[in-house]
């Protein structure tokens, strides 16, 4: 089956040409714009419930910072199991996979002008002598 064309661009120069495409094409440019913007029930689209963020070392210190503009403190969730750091707001989360050797117990998290900076301390590596004895 094919349907009728019908101009997607048209410009009043006289000297640029007017393009056409089909029906299909259209409404496939159509919906696939459509979906980067709609976020409606129903819906999912995770791209569109992530936090932007950036991950570096600064000494001895891991740092994640997030946007989460218009958030309060409140709302935040912030979560360490194992290596892996969670942060939760109410429209988005996002999850870090941290390096080994960090002190967890002294973690902290502040909220500065819609920007979170999670801070974790990194340790020393443990040394562990092991006795051999004869067996």
């Amino acid at each position: 089956m094919t349907f009728p064309l019908f101009p997607l661009e048209h410009t009043t120069s006289s000297t640029a040409p007017i393009s056409y495409v089909g029906l299909e094409q259209a409404w496939d440019s159509f919906t696939s714009d459509f979906a980067k913007y709609y976020t409606g029930p129903g819906t999912s689209r995770p791209e569109l419930n992530t936090i932007r963020s950036t991950s570096s070392t600064e000494g001895n210190n891991a740092i994640v910072k997030l946007e989460v503009p218009g958030v309060s403190p409140e709302d935040i969730s912030v979560t360490i199991q194992g290596r892996m750091l969670t942060v939760k707001t109410p429209g988005a989360s996002a999850e870090f996979n941290l390096a080994q050797r960090l002190s967890l117990d002294e973690a902290t998290a502040t909220l500065k002008y819609g920007l979170l900076t999670v801070t974790v301390p990194t340790r020393e590596a443990k040394k562990v002598t092991v006795n051999v004895v004869e067996g």
